[in-house]
C-alpha cells in the first residue's frame, strides 16, 4: 500500500452559514452599521457564565497591587523649536 503524500487539510475551506455570517458582520462593521443590542450581549455573557465549567478550587495567584499611576495620562512634553520647524515644512 503506497503512502499518501496529500495534506490532510483541504485546500479550500467549505463555504457555510458561519462563513456567510462572518462576511455579513465584517461588511456591517466596515460600513459602520453594526449596532449590537447591549442587552443581548449581556444576556449571552451571562448564559455563557452559567454554562461554563467552574474554575478549579485551587488558590488563585495573588492579585497585583493596584497602582493608580498606571491609569494617569500625562501631557506630552512641549515640542522643541526644531520639531515645530520640521512640522511646519
Amino acid at each position: 500500500m503506497a503512502a499518501s503524500n496529500q495534506d490532510p487539510k483541504p485546500a479550500v475551506v467549505p463555504f457555510d452559514d458561519r462563513t456567510r455570517r462572518i462576511f455579513e458582520l465584517r461588511e456591517l462593521i466596515r460600513t459602520g452599521r453594526y449596532c449590537p443590542d447591549p442587552r443581548e450581549v449581556a444576556r449571552a455573557i451571562l448564559e455563557h457564565a452559567r454554562t461554563a465549567p467552574a474554575l478549579d478550587d485551587a488558590p488563585a495567584a495573588p492579585a497585583a497591587a493596584f497602582e493608580p499611576s498606571r491609569f494617569i495620562v500625562r501631557a506630552a512634553p512641549a515640542a522643541s523649536a526644531q520639531d515645530r520647524a520640521r512640522a511646519a515644512s
